[in-house]
């Protein structure tokens, strides 16, 4: 079957390069495969065992790099994972095309259901949403795209939609509701370990 034809894409197994382009350049509809879901499930509640039992997991129950030696108690977990975001959140360049960034979070889809990261499985219930209700972020090269650029950039193409492009004139109204966060894309997904 050719790309162009095909609507719905179910992930759990390997993907062809006509599943794979059906969604990247035609918007082909994402699933999950219940196998996909329970590989998924069964990682993350391996985290939230080693986090529980306080098990040492490196940026998960440690700090990252030079903090490798320093203890990540549970109640500083997300504000572990919220900081490894912000300090990799800049980028600059042109902007990946659309379909360039469809396919960035469809491998991030397919690679995260293999079901050996520890990722909860609503954080990526929101990157099948950006594809299938196509909430592509402008986004630009940068230090994690993958995950990072795409999440960061979605209140920008949410307001696009909403309010037009962000202008000069603009840009303080846009800064002003985001530290108010009046507005939201899909419901919120906190990170932690």
């Amino acid at each position: 079957m050719k790309a162009e034809e095909i609507k719905k894409v179910v992930l759990g197994e390997k993907l062809t390069i006509e599943e794979f382009m059906a969604v990247a350049r035609f918007h082909a509809e994402v699933e999950f495969s219940e196998a996909y879901r329970e590989r998924v499930e069964k990682s993350r509640k391996i985290v939230e065992t080693c986090v529980n039992e306080a098990r040492v997991v490196y940026g998960t129950t440690t700090g990252f790099g030079a903090l490798v030696t320093k203890t990540i108690g549970k109640e500083d977990a997300e504000k572990l994972q919220r900081n490894i975001i912000l300090t990799h959140s800049t980028s600059v360049g042109e902007p990946f095309k659309e379909e360039e960034v469809r396919a960035i979070i469809l491998m991030v889809l397919q690679s995260l259901g293999m079901g050996v990261s520890g990722v909860r499985i609503e954080l990526l219930e929101h990157y099948r949403d950006f594809l299938n209700k196509n909430m592509i972020p402008p986004t630009h090269p940068g230090k994690a795209l993958w995950d990072i650029c795409v999440r960061r950039a979605t209140l920008r193409r949410y307001y696009w939609e909403r309010e037009g492009p962000i202008t000069k004139e603009n840009s303080q109204t846009v800064k002003q509701r985001l530290a108010k966060r009046e507005w939201r894309l899909l419901p919120p997904v906190t990170r932690r370990a």
